[in-house]
This record gives C-alpha cells, structure tokens and sequence, in this order.
C-alpha cells in the first residue's frame, strides 16, 4: 500500500512554459522554421501570388536589420498594381500548431517589415484558426512600411489553441500609392509567434495520474488530479537511461513530449533472448487516492517503443496488491518495434473499469524482453507519457443505450446500461460516410465526439420531395436481455443537414420489429445545413415511458428543395436511447413503493438556469448530479436523505461551456436521467 506523503509529495505543481517558432527569414530558400520551444511547431512560411527574394544590401537606417540579410517578396516581374486595399490572393502565410497533449495559448506576434524600391508599400495582417481563413481576425489593416528605417511591429493577441489546432497569421502587402512597377519589394525578417504552453496532465487538467518520462531524472509523478497521487517509477533487473534524441514516426511526427526514457539493463549487461518475459524484469507504476477516497481507474495509456533491435517486446499488466500477486493483463507480449524506424511511436491504450479502495492503489508493471535476436547491451525499452486515468468521483452508469456515430465504421453499439444492448446500425437506400471536419455552431462549439458520420444516397442525386420516404431511413435497435423488458423513457441525437439547407428529417420510434404502428416524435425537423452557424442541433424526446422486449429508432431524411444533387448528407452524431432494464411491463409514470418519478428539466434549452422537479414514493436516500455527454461528472447537486414527496432541483447553468448535458437522480439505487442543452 502506498503511504499518504508519498502519494502527495511526489505530484508536481501545474506549470506553463514559454512557447514559441520563430522563422529568420534571412534567404531566399528560408522558409523554413528556424527555431521551436514549448510545443509550438511550425510550418514552412507558405504564399500566395509573391516570389520570397533574398536581399544582401544595407538598408537605410540601419544596416542590415538584427539579423543580418532581409527576405524579399515580389512579383516576380509583373507590376504592383495601385491599390486602396490589400488583394485577397496576395500574401505571406506563417502557421503554428499545438502539438500532441499540449494547450498553447498565444499572446504575441512579431515581425521586422521594411518597403523596398517605394515609400508607398502598406501591409494588413490577419489571423485565423481555420486554415481557408473564413473568419479572420485583424492585428492592423492599414500599416505604413517605410523604406527609410527598419520597422519593429509587435502584436498582442490572445488565441488559445488545443493540441492539433493550428492558427495561421498572414501579411498582405499592397501599393497604397505611386506608380506601378516590377520593383518593388516586401522585406520580411525575424518572425515570432509567441506564448505559453500547457501539457496534458498539467495540475488540476490531468484525469489521473500522469508522469512525463522525459529524462533520466523525471521518474517522479509529473501531475495528478485532485484527490490522487502516485510514487516515483520502481524497477528491477533495469536502469533509466535518458534519450536525447528525437523519435518520429513516417509523418515526420515526434513524440508528444520531445525527448524518451530508456530503460536497459545497465553498463556492460547484455539482454538475453527469451520466450516470454521474466517477471523479475518489470518497470512499475503505482497510483492511490487520499484517505477515505476510492480511485476510480477508467485507463492506462503509455507511449512504448524499442531501440537497438526490431526485436523488442513487452508485456502489461496492473495489479492491486504491493506483492503482484493478483495481476491481470492488459496487453501480452507485443512488438515494441524499434525506436529508429518509421512508424515506430506506439501509443498503447487499455479500458479498464476498476474501483481502487480508500488506503489502497493500482500497480502497473510493463515488463520487457528481447524476443529474438543477439544479445547485446545496446537494448532498450523506451517509454513516454504514462497516464493511470480516472478520479475520485464514482462515474455515471449508462442509463440506456449508445451509438457514438463518429466515423464510417462506429456503426456498432458503443455502450449500453446494464442488462440492456442494441444491434448494429441499419440502414435502408442509404450509405454511411464519414465526415473528418468539425460542425461548429454560432459559439464555435464543436460536436460532442470530434466528427460526425454523414448518411448519402451512393453518389445519386437527392430527389426533390415534400416529405419522408417509407424505405429510406436510419434505423436504431435496442432492447433488454433474456426475459427482461426494456423501459424507455426518452431519447436524443445530434442531427444536421450537410450541402443543403433544405435537409429535412421525421424522426420516430416502433416497438415492433416490422415498424408497424409508428409512433412519430417529429414529423418534420429543419435539419439545416452543417456549414452554417447554428448547425449543431441536439434533439431530444420524451417517449413518455413504454416498455417492451426491444425499440425500433428511424430517421427518415429528404431534400425538400429544387436544388438537387448528390451531394446532400444527413449527419448524425451521439445516438442515446434512455431507460434501464426491468422485469416486467411498466404501466404509468406514477410513484410506486420504492420508485423514483422524474420529469424533464425545464425550460430547455437552458441559457441561464433550469428546474429539475421528482417525486419519491418513501424517503430515500437521494443524490443529484450533471453529468457530460461523456459521462463525467460536472457537478453534484444535492446529496442527503431525502423525504417522500415532490421536490425540485434548480440547476445553475451559467458556469457550463454550451452544449448537452445530463442530469441524474439517484434514490436508494434507483436511477433515472433527463438530457438538457446549454445554449449561449
């Protein structure tokens, strides 16, 4: 068992770093970034219509600029037009990306300009974080760029980007004045896009517990969230060893926290080549919550990889007990693969569903060995970014059952409640496609699970039709196991319309197999279009409680439009039937000995706070929460004995980011959930 003071002294406080790329511009083939720190990485300086020139003279007023040789940009020859603003297709592109698990949060932009051959160039610049520049933001519209000093701009921003954003700045050059001509010039040097960065599992963001393994040294917990911690990296039969270096896959990609950790057996001690692991070689993680918590572990992650050999192996496992000797693996003997190829940063992730006891901890040991091969001393395992995920807070059950619809091939139940399951997704005259970009609404809020799946017709044109077709739809089946009935209570999805506006949906439920006697919960919904503002759109249904041995869900989509063409989609996302398992036929929503009746929150949606109302049948002991579309806990609204009767429950949305939420009841285990929206 792990001792409180070692679980609490080893997390590290939260830290920001400094970020930035900086690009010199100093020749005519510089395009390239010159330097990157923080996990900000950079591209090469793109353009559009103008010719980067390197420039070896002295410029007036000072010689040379700070770093010596100017970067030019022109038009190759052709004239500079006169103009009273800047030209949409002519500029010079920088673009800066957070990289893997790290947030940067940009607050500086800055750049030496100078005009060439006129005293009438200006330049605006622009930012923006969609790389078709939609919406750009303005740093300056109209700036003078003198030819007779050095200019030192700097810009304040403030843009914070999430791993794999980018945020793209460009500078239009323009000819506010005097005659057209071939020479004239840009002079470009010493670009900086600057700010902070924050790595995953920094302080309070992490869920679990987190360590960086990014050098000899850093075998201590890196972070952990709140409520938990975790003892420095034990080993037997291998030593740390720090990696320098730089491993990247075929992409050109490093790992997400620059340098690895390698573990070898020590100076001078050759790996033998075995069969299987030896379980007195292992490298060891263990990980706890406070006095009087449960640690609720829900994954374990880690970067691994081999180096020295191709044939590397390892194996996982994790345990509860100090001694190992109740272990279960995770993963068994998988290729490491080596550390000097491509392709070879290997993200390992397992599920796990395990509730740690207060005063005890989680212990995972990945153990390696060399498979095959020569023996040699220059083996090694090397690893990065090991993360035990989860948190104090007992997790939301599924009430019910769950399509994500993220991708082309999640046409299968992601998860389901107990007792309770669904089939794969069914369709009819429609094809599922997936769609890899992200629909945003008016807030520039994202869709609950990344990318949507999009419904077509297989390339053929959408008729034009004034409503649903009885043999094209998408279809949801669920029901409860064995003899058990499934009593359904409501239940939403994310709909929109893709290439049109005129995309329209009915949505409807049967409990027969055949879908006679529909029931229809919305003749006909505005699907919208997912490229416009506002697309998002979360559709919730009370069924009004039915039960039954299954429940049929369809979406039946049409164009009501004269704009035809194959290129119409139906989107759809988050899929939830809601209800639990039960034993028998439920009849009407009323209190029953030992039932809980729960009615939707309203109003919703929700912009600033909602009511919550329920009724017990006898007091019980009641516990009240909001929960994520991901299932983790956002806020606990009551928790105590509870008398029977009608009670209500305000819940204060003001504090929660736009999008769909949860509430849950909970009464002596009984548990019923309503869905609410949060729209700003």
């Amino acid at each position: 068992m792990l001792l409180l003071a070692a679980l609490l002294l080893a997390v590290a406080p939260d830290a920001q770093d400094a970020a930035s790329v900086n690009w010199s511009l100093t020749e005519a083939d510089g395009l390239a970034v010159t330097a990157e720190e923080g996990g900000a990485v950079g591209s090469d300086v793109t353009s559009m219509t103008l010719v980067a020139r390197d420039y070896t003279g002295t410029l007036t007023g000072d010689a040379n600029g700070p770093l010596g040789p100017y970067q030019r940009w022109y038009l190759d020859g052709a004239e500079w037009p006169v103009e009273s603003a800047p030209d949409p297709a002519r500029y010079v592109e920088f673009a800066v990306t957070a990289a893997d698990a790290t947030t940067l949060t940009l607050t500086d932009i800055d750049l030496v300009m100078n005009a060439g051959g006129t005293g009438e160039l200006d330049a605006s610049l622009f930012y923006d974080t969609d790389p078709s520049f939609s919406a750009p933001t303005p740093l300056a519209t109209d700036v003078d760029v003198s030819r007779d000093a050095v200019g030192d701009f700097s810009f304040d921003i403030s843009e914070e980007l999430a791993a794999g954003q980018t945020l793209y700045v460009r500078v239009y050059p323009w000819l506010g004045g005097g005659n057209p001509s071939s020479g004239r010039y840009l002079f470009l040097q010493d670009v900086t896009i600057s700010g902070t960065s924050e790595t995953a599992g920094g302080g309070d963001d992490v869920d679990g517990v987190f360590w960086s393994l990014s050098a000899a040294d850093t075998t201590s917990v890196t972070s952990a969230s709140a409520g938990l911690g975790g003892a420095p990296v034990r080993s037997a039969d291998v030593e740390v060893r720090d990696y320098t270096g730089d491993l990247r896959d075929a992409d050109d990609a490093v790992g997400p926290y620059g340098p690895f950790q390698r573990w070898w057996r020590g100076d001078g001690i050759q790996w033998p080549v075995e069969e299987a692991i030896d379980p007195a070689r292992y490298i060891e993680f263990a990980a706890g919550a406070e006095a009087g918590e449960t640690f609720y572990v829900d994954g374990v992650s880690l970067y691994a990889h081999g180096d020295g050999t191709s044939e590397m192996r390892a194996s996982v496992f994790y345990a509860t007990s100090a001694d190992f000797s109740n272990p279960v693996a995770l993963e068994e003997d998988f290729s490491a693969d080596d550390g000097d190829v491509a392709g070879a940063i290997i993200l390992r992730e397992y599920d796990l569903d395990l509730a740690v006891p207060a005063g005890d901890s989680i212990y995972v040991r990945v153990y390696p060995y060399l498979g095959s091969g020569d023996p040699s001393v220059t083996r090694y395992l090397m690893l990065q970014a090991m993360t035990i995920s989860g948190s104090t807070m007992e997790p939301v059950e599924n009430e019910g059952v769950f399509w994500s619809l993220s991708a082309s091939d999640t046409t299968s139940v992601t998860s389901a409640g107990p007792d309770l399951d669904g089939a794969m997704v069914r369709a009819s005259a429609l094809e599922v496609r997936d769609y890899d970009g992200d629909l945003r609404d008016a807030g520039d809020a994202v869709g609950p699970f990344g990318p949507f799946q999009r419904w077509w017709l297989g390339g053929e044109d959408w008729p034009d039709e004034d409503g649903p077709v009885a043999d094209r739809y998408v279809e949801f089946p669920a029901g409860a196991d064995d003899d058990m009935r499934f009593r359904v209570d409501s239940l939403s999805v994310y709909i929109h319309g893709d290439g049109t506006s005129a995309m329209r949906a009915q949505v409807a439920y049967s409990t027969n197999a055949d879908f006679s006697d529909p029931v229809v919960l919305e003749e006909e919904l505005e699907a919208d279009d997912g490229d416009t503002a506002g697309a998002i759109i979360l559709r919730s249904y009370e069924v009004g409680e039915i039960a039954s041995d299954s429940i049929y869900v369809r979406i039946y989509p049409w164009v009501r439009s004269s704009s035809v063409g194959s290129g119409r989609y139906l989107l759809l996302q988050a899929m939830t039937i809601y209800g639990e398992a039960v034993g028998g036929i439920a009849t009407e929503r009323a209190p029953e000995a030992g039932r809980l009746s729960l009615l939707p929150a309203a109003p919703n949606p929700v912009t600033g706070s909602t009511t919550l109302r329920y009724e017990l049948a006898e007091a019980a002991e009641v516990e009240v929460v909001v929960v994520n579309v991901l299932g983790q806990r956002v806020s606990t609204l009551a928790s105590a004995p509870t008398p029977a009767g009608a009670h209500a429950v305000t819940i204060d949305a003001s504090g929660l980011a736009a999008g769909a939420y949860f509430v849950q009841v909970r009464a002596d285990g009984e548990a019923q959930t309503r869905p609410f929206v949060v729209v700003r």
